[in-house]
Order: C-alpha cells, then sequence, then structure tokens
C-alpha cells in the first residue's frame, strides 16, 4: 500500500495544466489566444474532482479510484504534450517546441512517472527535508519579496507614463 492517496495523482495533474498554461501564457504570440484557458479549465475540472471525489469515489475499490486519477494525469500530459507537438510541427518551429518540451513536457512526463510508479509499487515517498529556519528569515523574505514586486510594478509604471 503506497503512503499516499490516489487523489495526489489529480493534484499533480493540476499543477501540470497550470504548469503548462504558465509556458503558453509566457510563448503567448505562438499560441491560440484560448489555448491557456482551455488549460486552465482542465485545471479547474480536476480541482471539481479534488472537491467532490470523497463523495463519489469512495464506493469504489482503490484500484479503481487510481485507473479514474491516472486517466486524469495521462490528460493533463497529453495537453502539454499536443501544446508542444502544435509549437513544433504546426508552427513550424522546432527549436521553440524543443525548448518547451525541455521546460514543460519532459519534467512533467518525469515526475508523473515516478509519482505512478511509486503508488503501483508501493512506495514511501518522504517530503523533502527542510532545515528549521527562525521567524526573522521568513520576516526578511516577505519583506524582500514585497520590496522586490513593489520596485518592479514602479518601474513599470513609470516606463509606461514615460511612452
Amino acid at each position: 500500500m503506497s503512503s499516499f492517496p490516489p487523489q495526489f495523482l489529480i493534484l499533480l495533474g493540476i499543477d501540470i495544466f497550470l504548469g503548462g498554461s504558465i509556458i503558453t501564457v509566457l510563448l503567448d504570440e505562438h499560441f491560440p489566444d484560448g489555448l491557456p484557458y482551455i488549460l486552465d479549465m482542465g485545471a479547474l475540472i480536476g480541482l471539481a474532482e479534488l472537491w467532490a471525489g470523497p463523495t463519489y469515489l469512495n464506493g469504489y475499490s482503490l484500484e479503481l479510484q487510481f485507473y479514474y486519477c491516472l486517466t486524469y494525469i495521462v490528460i493533463a500530459l497529453l495537453a502539454v504534450a499536443g501544446s508542444n507537438l502544435y509549437l513544433a510541427f504546426v508552427k513550424a518551429k522546432p527549436m521553440l517546441g524543443a525548448v518547451f518540451a525541455v521546460a514543460g513536457t519532459i519534467p512533467a512526463t518525469l515526475v508523473a512517472a515516478y509519482f505512478i510508479s511509486a503508488y503501483v509499487n508501493g512506495l514511501s515517498v518522504s517530503p523533502p527535508v527542510f532545515p528549521v529556519l527562525p521567524s526573522s528569515v521568513l520576516t526578511f523574505v516577505f519583506i524582500a519579496s514585497f520590496a522586490i514586486v513593489g520596485g518592479a510594478m514602479a518601474l513599470t509604471v513609470n516606463r509606461n507614463r514615460k511612452q
């Protein structure tokens, strides 16, 4: 028996959909305008499955729950791979397609394969070990993050005023 429920694969599929959406937004001039929204809708469907899942999946065996979750993550991987193939072959930009594959498709596939294998083989996946940080470090990180975001916003507003 694995240390995590099969619904973890749906959570991973949601991340894959959102990651693909972010990459398609970054490369927006190469993709149709609606593609990021379609990927976002796939993530929302996964979120709805997570929310409603305990209601209608508990009556099924763990094996059927796994296959249901496996189907969702395969659909997420196919959506990201389809976006990659669209870029490489339909838009005839194989180098940009290779960048998309390295940034999104290959890592997502490897991570999904790892967690699927861990679930099937009953391996325990432990969370990464992080050092204990004092609260002053977290305060500094939050202040620095807000300063960076605020500075970037100020520079953007300033640049837009000059134009």
